[in-house]
Protein backbone atom coordinates (compact mmCIF):
# COMPACT_ATOMS: atom_id res chain seq x y z
CA UNK A 1 0.00 0.00 0.00
CA UNK A 2 2.96 2.36 0.38
CA UNK A 3 3.17 2.52 -3.42
CA UNK A 4 -0.21 4.23 -3.62
CA UNK A 5 -0.38 7.86 -4.74
CA UNK A 6 -2.47 8.63 -1.66
CA UNK A 7 0.37 7.89 0.79
CA UNK A 8 1.67 10.70 2.97
CA UNK A 9 4.96 10.24 4.85
CA UNK A 10 5.70 11.54 8.34
CA UNK A 11 8.53 11.41 10.84
CA UNK A 12 6.71 8.78 12.93
CA UNK A 13 3.59 6.66 12.71
CA UNK A 14 2.08 8.61 15.62
CA UNK A 15 2.43 11.78 13.53
CA UNK A 16 0.48 10.13 10.72
CA UNK A 17 -2.26 9.15 13.17
CA UNK A 18 -2.35 12.67 14.59
CA UNK A 19 -2.74 14.10 11.08
CA UNK A 20 -5.70 11.95 10.09
CA UNK A 21 -7.42 12.37 13.47
CA UNK A 22 -7.15 16.13 13.09
CA UNK A 23 -8.60 15.98 9.57
CA UNK A 24 -11.53 13.85 10.76
CA UNK A 25 -12.10 16.18 13.69
CA UNK A 26 -12.03 19.35 11.57
CA UNK A 27 -13.81 18.08 8.45
CA UNK A 28 -16.25 15.49 9.84
CA UNK A 29 -16.63 16.88 13.39
CA UNK A 30 -15.74 13.51 14.93
CA UNK A 31 -14.52 13.42 18.54
CA UNK A 32 -15.01 9.80 19.65
CA UNK A 33 -12.51 6.99 19.11
CA UNK A 34 -12.37 3.31 20.05
CA UNK A 35 -9.03 1.55 20.67
CA UNK A 36 -8.16 -2.05 21.55
CA UNK A 37 -7.54 -2.50 25.29
CA UNK A 38 -3.98 -3.74 24.67
CA UNK A 39 -1.85 -0.78 23.66
CA UNK A 40 1.68 0.56 24.03
CA UNK A 41 0.31 4.07 24.58
CA UNK A 42 1.91 5.80 21.59
CA UNK A 43 -1.29 5.53 19.56
CA UNK A 44 -3.46 6.85 22.41
CA UNK A 45 -1.57 10.11 22.94
CA UNK A 46 -2.46 11.78 19.59
CA UNK A 47 -6.15 11.26 20.35
CA UNK A 48 -5.69 12.67 23.86
CA UNK A 49 -3.78 15.67 22.49
CA UNK A 50 -6.70 16.46 20.18
CA UNK A 51 -9.31 16.11 22.93
CA UNK A 52 -11.02 12.94 21.66
CA UNK A 53 -13.29 10.90 23.91
CA UNK A 54 -11.46 7.59 24.16
CA UNK A 55 -13.04 4.16 24.69
CA UNK A 56 -11.72 0.60 24.55
CA UNK A 57 -12.79 -2.87 23.42
CA UNK A 58 -11.50 -6.30 24.44
CA UNK A 59 -9.16 -8.81 22.87
CA UNK A 60 -9.62 -12.56 23.16
CA UNK A 61 -8.34 -13.91 26.51
CA UNK A 62 -6.40 -16.80 24.91
CA UNK A 63 -3.16 -14.84 24.16
CA UNK A 64 -3.92 -14.96 20.43
CA UNK A 65 -3.95 -11.12 20.20
CA UNK A 66 -7.15 -11.40 18.17
CA UNK A 67 -10.07 -9.00 18.52
CA UNK A 68 -12.97 -10.28 20.65
CA UNK A 69 -15.44 -9.79 17.81
CA UNK A 70 -18.52 -10.40 19.95
CA UNK A 71 -17.43 -7.74 22.46
CA UNK A 72 -16.45 -5.30 19.72
CA UNK A 73 -19.81 -5.53 17.97
CA UNK A 74 -21.56 -5.04 21.32
CA UNK A 75 -19.42 -1.99 22.13
CA UNK A 76 -20.01 -0.49 18.69
CA UNK A 77 -23.80 -0.61 19.08
CA UNK A 78 -24.93 2.86 18.00
CA UNK A 79 -21.32 4.10 17.97
CA UNK A 80 -20.58 6.79 15.39
CA UNK A 81 -16.94 7.64 15.38
CA UNK A 82 -13.51 6.15 14.67
CA UNK A 83 -12.48 2.55 15.26
CA UNK A 84 -8.80 1.56 15.42
CA UNK A 85 -7.89 -2.09 14.78
CA UNK A 86 -4.30 -3.16 15.47
CA UNK A 87 -2.48 -5.96 13.65
CA UNK A 88 -0.14 -6.90 16.49
CA UNK A 89 3.49 -7.83 15.78
CA UNK A 90 2.80 -8.39 12.07
CA UNK A 91 0.02 -10.93 12.56
CA UNK A 92 -3.33 -10.57 10.82
CA UNK A 93 -6.54 -9.73 12.64
CA UNK A 94 -8.52 -12.60 11.12
CA UNK A 95 -11.87 -10.79 11.39
CA UNK A 96 -10.63 -7.63 9.68
CA UNK A 97 -12.80 -8.22 6.60
CA UNK A 98 -15.90 -8.73 8.78
CA UNK A 99 -15.06 -5.62 10.81
CA UNK A 100 -14.46 -3.55 7.67
CA UNK A 101 -17.83 -4.53 6.21
CA UNK A 102 -19.61 -3.73 9.48
CA UNK A 103 -17.95 -0.31 9.66
CA UNK A 104 -18.83 0.53 6.08
CA UNK A 105 -22.43 -0.52 6.59
CA UNK A 106 -22.78 1.53 9.80
CA UNK A 107 -20.88 4.69 8.88
CA UNK A 108 -17.92 4.04 11.21
CA UNK A 109 -14.45 5.23 10.18
CA UNK A 110 -11.97 2.32 10.33
CA UNK A 111 -8.25 2.97 10.84
CA UNK A 112 -5.86 0.01 10.64
CA UNK A 113 -2.80 0.23 12.86
CA UNK A 114 -0.19 -1.47 10.67
CA UNK A 115 2.87 -0.26 12.55
CA UNK A 116 4.10 -3.85 12.92
CA UNK A 117 2.90 -5.46 9.71
CA UNK A 118 4.54 -3.83 6.70
CA UNK A 119 4.20 -6.28 3.80
CA UNK A 120 1.68 -8.65 5.40
CA UNK A 121 -1.40 -9.78 3.49
CA UNK A 122 -4.69 -11.51 4.27
CA UNK A 123 -6.60 -13.47 1.65
CA UNK A 124 -4.29 -11.95 -0.95
CA UNK A 125 -5.09 -8.39 0.10
CA UNK A 126 -2.52 -6.10 1.74
CA UNK A 127 -3.10 -5.14 5.35
CA UNK A 128 -3.75 -1.43 5.43
CA UNK A 129 -6.25 -1.58 2.57
CA UNK A 130 -9.26 -3.02 4.44
CA UNK A 131 -10.05 0.17 6.37
CA UNK A 132 -10.61 3.77 5.37
CA UNK A 133 -7.10 4.69 6.52
CA UNK A 134 -3.98 2.92 7.74
CA UNK A 135 -0.94 3.91 9.77
CA UNK A 136 2.51 2.41 9.14
CA UNK A 137 5.81 2.73 10.98
CA UNK A 138 8.81 2.36 8.68
CA UNK A 139 11.40 2.49 11.44
CA UNK A 140 9.92 -0.57 13.15
CA UNK A 141 10.24 -2.66 10.00
CA UNK A 142 13.45 -1.45 8.35
CA UNK A 143 16.81 -0.25 9.75
CA UNK A 144 16.03 3.46 9.58
CA UNK A 145 16.02 6.05 12.39
CA UNK A 146 12.47 7.26 11.78
CA UNK A 147 9.60 7.10 9.33
CA UNK A 148 5.83 6.78 9.37
CA UNK A 149 3.13 6.73 6.73
CA UNK A 150 -0.57 7.40 6.31
CA UNK A 151 -2.42 5.39 3.66
CA UNK A 152 -5.74 6.79 2.51
CA UNK A 153 -8.22 4.40 0.90
CA UNK A 154 -11.00 6.99 0.59
CA UNK A 155 -11.39 9.76 -1.93
CA UNK A 156 -10.65 12.61 0.46
CA UNK A 157 -6.91 12.93 -0.09
CA UNK A 158 -7.42 16.62 -0.86
CA UNK A 159 -8.27 17.31 2.81
CA UNK A 160 -5.19 15.47 4.04
CA UNK A 161 -2.83 17.14 1.57
CA UNK A 162 -4.27 20.50 2.54
CA UNK A 163 -3.61 19.77 6.22
CA UNK A 164 -0.06 18.62 5.53
CA UNK A 165 0.66 21.72 3.47
CA UNK A 166 -0.84 24.00 6.11
CA UNK A 167 0.41 22.40 9.34
CA UNK A 168 3.25 19.93 8.78
CA UNK A 169 6.90 20.91 8.59
CA UNK A 170 10.13 19.17 7.62
CA UNK A 171 12.47 18.49 10.55
CA UNK A 172 15.52 20.72 10.82
CA UNK A 173 19.00 19.28 10.37
CA UNK A 174 19.48 19.58 14.12
CA UNK A 175 16.37 17.50 14.77
CA UNK A 176 17.45 14.86 12.23
CA UNK A 177 20.94 14.68 13.74
CA UNK A 178 19.51 14.23 17.23
CA UNK A 179 17.19 11.49 16.00
CA UNK A 180 20.04 9.77 14.17
CA UNK A 181 22.28 10.01 17.23
CA UNK A 182 19.71 8.19 19.39
CA UNK A 183 19.14 5.55 16.69
CA UNK A 184 22.87 4.82 16.30
CA UNK A 185 23.31 4.90 20.06
CA UNK A 186 21.01 1.91 20.42
CA UNK A 187 22.31 0.09 17.34
CA UNK A 188 26.00 0.47 18.26
CA UNK A 189 25.54 -0.43 21.90
CA UNK A 190 26.30 3.06 23.22
CA UNK A 191 22.87 2.96 24.82
CA UNK A 192 21.70 -0.24 26.50
CA UNK A 193 18.59 -1.81 25.03
CA UNK A 194 15.70 -1.26 27.38
CA UNK A 195 16.88 2.22 28.32
CA UNK A 196 13.95 4.59 27.86
CA UNK A 197 14.44 7.37 25.33
CA UNK A 198 13.38 9.82 28.03
CA UNK A 199 16.46 8.82 30.04
CA UNK A 200 18.76 9.14 27.01
CA UNK A 201 17.59 12.63 26.11
CA UNK A 202 17.51 13.74 29.74
CA UNK A 203 21.33 13.60 29.73
CA UNK A 204 21.24 16.32 27.07
CA UNK A 205 18.70 18.39 29.01
CA UNK A 206 16.02 17.58 26.44
CA UNK A 207 12.53 16.87 27.79
CA UNK A 208 10.77 13.98 26.05
CA UNK A 209 7.40 12.39 26.75
CA UNK A 210 7.63 8.59 26.69
CA UNK A 211 4.50 8.08 24.59
CA UNK A 212 3.85 11.58 23.30
CA UNK A 213 5.29 13.44 20.30
CA UNK A 214 8.98 12.90 19.55
CA UNK A 215 11.15 15.99 19.07
CA UNK A 216 8.41 18.19 20.52
CA UNK A 217 10.71 21.24 20.56
CA UNK A 218 11.25 20.88 16.80
CA UNK A 219 7.65 20.41 15.66
CA UNK A 220 6.43 17.26 17.41
CA UNK A 221 3.36 15.70 15.78
CA UNK A 222 3.60 18.10 12.82
CA UNK A 223 6.92 16.75 11.54
CA UNK A 224 7.02 15.16 8.09
CA UNK A 225 9.52 12.57 6.90
CA UNK A 226 13.01 14.06 6.61
CA UNK A 227 14.76 14.65 3.29
CA UNK A 228 17.53 12.41 4.66
CA UNK A 229 15.26 9.38 4.93
CA UNK A 230 13.43 10.12 1.68
CA UNK A 231 16.81 9.78 -0.02
CA UNK A 232 17.42 6.39 1.64
CA UNK A 233 14.05 4.73 0.97
CA UNK A 234 14.70 3.80 -2.69
CA UNK A 235 17.70 1.70 -1.61
CA UNK A 236 15.75 -0.54 0.79
CA UNK A 237 15.39 -4.12 -0.48
CA UNK A 238 11.84 -4.61 0.73
CA UNK A 239 11.25 -8.16 -0.53
CA UNK A 240 14.49 -9.41 1.03
CA UNK A 241 13.55 -7.83 4.35
CA UNK A 242 10.07 -9.38 4.33
CA UNK A 243 11.46 -12.82 3.50
CA UNK A 244 14.06 -12.53 6.27
CA UNK A 245 11.38 -11.64 8.84
CA UNK A 246 9.36 -14.74 7.99
CA UNK A 247 12.41 -16.99 7.86
CA UNK A 248 13.66 -15.77 11.24
CA UNK A 249 10.29 -16.38 12.87
CA UNK A 250 10.19 -19.95 11.58
CA UNK A 251 13.71 -20.56 12.90
CA UNK A 252 12.72 -19.40 16.38
CA UNK A 253 9.53 -21.44 16.23
CA UNK A 254 11.49 -24.56 15.26
CA UNK A 255 13.93 -23.99 18.16
CA UNK A 256 11.16 -23.67 20.75
CA UNK A 257 9.36 -26.76 19.46
CA UNK A 258 12.56 -28.89 19.33
CA UNK A 259 13.39 -27.95 22.91
CA UNK A 260 9.88 -28.58 24.24
CA UNK A 261 9.36 -24.90 25.04
CA UNK A 262 6.02 -24.63 23.27
CA UNK A 263 4.28 -23.17 26.32
CA UNK A 264 6.26 -19.96 25.81
CA UNK A 265 5.01 -19.52 22.25
CA UNK A 266 1.97 -17.31 21.74
CA UNK A 267 1.52 -17.90 18.01
CA UNK A 268 2.75 -21.32 16.87
CA UNK A 269 2.11 -20.98 13.15
CA UNK A 270 2.05 -18.23 10.58
CA UNK A 271 -0.24 -17.91 7.62
CA UNK A 272 0.74 -17.37 4.02
CA UNK A 273 1.30 -13.64 3.60
CA UNK A 274 2.25 -12.93 7.23
CA UNK A 275 5.62 -11.35 7.92
CA UNK A 276 6.03 -11.15 11.70
CA UNK A 277 7.94 -8.27 13.20
CA UNK A 278 8.58 -9.96 16.55
CA UNK A 279 8.59 -13.39 18.10
CA UNK A 280 6.06 -12.76 20.90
Amino acid sequence: PLNKKSVQFFLYGRNALYAILRVLQEKKKLNTILFPAYSCGDEIEPAKALGYQIYFYKLMPDRSLQVDLKNLLEVLGDFKGILVVTHYFGFVQKDIDVIAKFCKRNGIILIEDCAHCLGSKYKGKALGTFGDYAIFSLRKNVPLPHGGALVTNKLDMKNIRSLVKKKAVFPSSEAVNLNLFVFLGYKLGLVNYGTKITEVLKKFSIKQSLHGPRLADYGGYNLQLSYFEKALLPYIKWKDLMSAKRENYLKYLNYFEKNSLGNFVIINKIMIGEYPMFFP
